[in-house]
Protein backbone atom coordinates (compact mmCIF):
# COMPACT_ATOMS: atom_id res chain seq x y z
CA UNK A 1 0.00 0.00 0.00
CA UNK A 2 1.06 3.61 -0.73
CA UNK A 3 2.82 4.70 2.36
CA UNK A 4 2.18 8.04 1.15
CA UNK A 5 -1.72 7.99 0.82
CA UNK A 6 -4.27 9.03 3.67
CA UNK A 7 -8.05 8.94 3.11
CA UNK A 8 -10.81 11.68 4.74
CA UNK A 9 -13.75 10.91 4.82
CA UNK A 10 -16.20 13.49 6.33
CA UNK A 11 -20.25 12.77 6.34
CA UNK A 12 -22.64 14.38 8.43
CA UNK A 13 -20.25 16.82 10.52
CA UNK A 14 -18.04 13.62 11.17
CA UNK A 15 -15.06 12.72 10.36
CA UNK A 16 -12.77 9.56 9.72
CA UNK A 17 -9.39 9.20 8.60
CA UNK A 18 -7.50 6.26 6.96
CA UNK A 19 -3.52 5.79 6.42
CA UNK A 20 -0.18 5.22 7.88
CA UNK A 21 -1.08 7.99 10.63
CA UNK A 22 -4.28 7.37 11.51
CA UNK A 23 -6.16 5.46 13.81
CA UNK A 24 -7.34 3.02 10.73
CA UNK A 25 -4.03 1.61 8.88
CA UNK A 26 -4.89 0.96 4.88
CA UNK A 27 -4.85 -2.42 3.85
CA UNK A 28 -6.16 -1.73 0.90
CA UNK A 29 -7.98 0.64 -1.61
CA UNK A 30 -9.69 0.38 -5.48
CA UNK A 31 -11.71 2.58 -7.39
CA UNK A 32 -9.27 5.89 -6.90
CA UNK A 33 -7.72 6.53 -9.91
CA UNK A 34 -10.85 7.02 -12.27
CA UNK A 35 -14.37 6.10 -13.97
CA UNK A 36 -14.85 3.58 -16.55
CA UNK A 37 -16.61 6.05 -19.20
CA UNK A 38 -19.44 5.19 -22.32
CA UNK A 39 -19.42 6.59 -24.89
CA UNK A 40 -22.08 5.45 -27.92
CA UNK A 41 -21.33 5.62 -31.58
CA UNK A 42 -23.20 5.53 -33.99
CA UNK A 43 -21.02 4.65 -37.71
CA UNK A 44 -21.01 6.81 -40.30
CA UNK A 45 -22.59 5.20 -43.56
CA UNK A 46 -21.69 7.50 -45.79
CA UNK A 47 -18.57 8.45 -44.96
CA UNK A 48 -15.72 7.79 -42.64
CA UNK A 49 -15.97 7.68 -38.74
CA UNK A 50 -19.30 8.05 -36.82
CA UNK A 51 -20.85 10.18 -34.76
CA UNK A 52 -21.39 10.69 -31.10
CA UNK A 53 -24.59 10.01 -29.85
CA UNK A 54 -23.78 10.52 -25.83
CA UNK A 55 -20.99 10.32 -23.45
CA UNK A 56 -21.17 8.67 -19.71
CA UNK A 57 -19.15 8.58 -16.77
CA UNK A 58 -20.15 5.29 -14.79
CA UNK A 59 -20.23 5.17 -11.47
CA UNK A 60 -16.84 4.27 -9.44
CA UNK A 61 -17.20 2.20 -6.59
CA UNK A 62 -14.34 3.10 -4.38
CA UNK A 63 -13.74 -0.19 -1.69
CA UNK A 64 -11.53 0.74 1.52
CA UNK A 65 -10.18 -2.21 3.37
CA UNK A 66 -8.76 -1.05 6.56
CA UNK A 67 -7.55 -2.22 10.04
CA UNK A 68 -8.06 -0.56 13.38
CA UNK A 69 -4.52 0.23 15.11
CA UNK A 70 -6.02 0.28 18.47
CA UNK A 71 -6.91 -3.37 19.46
CA UNK A 72 -8.44 -2.25 23.14
CA UNK A 73 -11.57 0.08 22.37
CA UNK A 74 -12.43 -1.97 19.38
CA UNK A 75 -16.12 -2.09 20.27
CA UNK A 76 -16.36 2.02 20.70
CA UNK A 77 -14.97 2.40 17.51
CA UNK A 78 -16.73 -0.60 15.71
CA UNK A 79 -20.09 1.60 16.80
CA UNK A 80 -18.37 5.01 15.47
CA UNK A 81 -17.50 2.97 12.02
CA UNK A 82 -21.41 1.85 11.98
CA UNK A 83 -22.69 5.25 12.86
CA UNK A 84 -20.86 7.27 10.58
CA UNK A 85 -21.07 4.70 7.14
CA UNK A 86 -24.98 5.37 7.32
CA UNK A 87 -25.91 5.34 3.40
CA UNK A 88 -28.65 8.24 4.34
CA UNK A 89 -26.03 10.82 4.40
CA UNK A 90 -23.58 11.86 1.39
CA UNK A 91 -19.97 12.71 1.95
CA UNK A 92 -16.59 13.49 0.86
CA UNK A 93 -13.48 11.75 0.51
CA UNK A 94 -10.21 13.32 0.30
CA UNK A 95 -7.86 11.74 -1.44
CA UNK A 96 -4.01 13.02 -0.39
CA UNK A 97 -1.20 11.26 -2.03
CA UNK A 98 2.40 12.65 -1.76
CA UNK A 99 0.61 16.17 -0.63
CA UNK A 100 -1.56 16.20 -3.31
CA UNK A 101 -5.56 16.23 -2.37
CA UNK A 102 -8.48 15.39 -4.63
CA UNK A 103 -11.71 15.44 -3.33
CA UNK A 104 -14.84 12.67 -4.36
CA UNK A 105 -18.53 12.53 -3.47
CA UNK A 106 -19.59 9.75 -2.37
CA UNK A 107 -22.48 7.85 -0.65
CA UNK A 108 -21.98 4.51 1.37
CA UNK A 109 -23.28 1.42 -0.93
CA UNK A 110 -21.95 -0.95 1.71
CA UNK A 111 -20.10 -1.28 5.31
CA UNK A 112 -18.39 -4.56 6.42
CA UNK A 113 -17.11 -5.30 9.89
CA UNK A 114 -15.27 -8.25 10.33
Amino acid sequence: MDKNLTLTLRSNGKTVAFGKKELHRIINVEGLDGSDYEIDISDNIFGYGGTINSRKIKKRPIVIEAECKNKTETEDIRKNLISFFNPLHEGILIVNRNGVEKYIKYNVEKFQDK
